[in-house]
């Protein structure tokens, strides 16, 4: 809904008021704002606005989440004492060691996060249920193999720069986060940035062809099977660590 508003800047108000309540409940999705920001002032139809109406328009869509965010800050500030604490760093009573060591956001964490994105697959095994997914999902290429039309692009349009610009800051910070999502058939983090990559798909993809439906059916036939196998023991999950291993403080290797 944010980004239908937020299109040519045709709906501030609209567009603020659904960023905000997307933003209050996971905070790393304030970074769609650049979306409208630039829709404000390069529009995807061409058509740019007089001034005055990109400032009335920028106060239309700003109002809300500055509201949003002054009584998140607040809220943090009477949990936690600390506004900018929305809780992530009590995890597991604060104990969990990589957090301790390298905080909710560093580098250390970005290859086993693309992994969990990208590269990880289920397992075969000799006995019953014969196959096993790791508790921190599988590759987005397996649960959505539709996303591959996504390396045959058609053309190139205005609205590519600001969705492009959106996807690489959202999934950056993801990337560098340290949860892949845990337990979860798929890549859960995904919906972050998700929209945006429908965006490409739906300017850059070729035409709904049979091979285009023949991925989304099997799309939708795996997360069939996750969905009523994930976590029983048809797909029984295998040990997390097995695939995603956790990264370790050089001063603590071998240990």
């Amino acid at each position: 809904a944010y980004l239908l508003f937020a299109v040519d800047a045709r709906r501030p108000f609209l567009a603020g008021l659904m960023l905000a309540w997307a933003f209050a409940t996971r905070a790393s999705l304030v970074l769609a704002a650049a979306f409208f920001y630039w829709q404000l002032v390069a529009p995807a139809s061409g058509e740019r606005f007089e001034r005055k109406e990109q400032l009335k328009r920028f106060l239309l869509f700003s109002a809300p989440p500055l509201v949003a965010g002054v009584l998140l800050l607040w809220f943090n500030h009477a949990r936690f004492e600390n506004p900018m604490e929305f809780g992530h760093t009590y995890l597991a009573g604060g104990r969990m060691p990589r957090i301790r060591d390298f905080g909710l956001f560093h580098p250390a964490f970005f290859k086993r996060n693309l992994h969990a994105a990208f590269t990880l697959t289920p397992r075969i095994i000799d006995k019953a249920p014969y196959l096993q997914i790791s508790k921190h999902g599988m590759s987005l290429f397996l649960t959505t193999p539709a996303l591959l039309m996504l390396f045959r692009p058609k053309r190139w349009h205005r609205i590519l720069a600001p969705t492009l610009l959106c996807l690489a800051a959202t999934f950056g910070l993801i990337l560098m986060y340290q949860n892949t999502g845990w337990v979860q058939f798929g890549y859960r983090f995904s919906l972050d940035f998700l929209p945006y990559v429908l965006i490409l798909m739906a300017v850059t993809a070729p035409p709904v062809g049979r091979a285009f439906q023949g991925l989304i059916l099997v799309g939708v036939l795996v997360n069939a099977v996750g969905a009523g196998g994930f976590g029983r023991r048809l797909l029984n999950p295998y040990t997390a660590e097995f695939a995603c291993p956790e990264p370790v403080l050089e001063s603590k290797k071998g240990e």
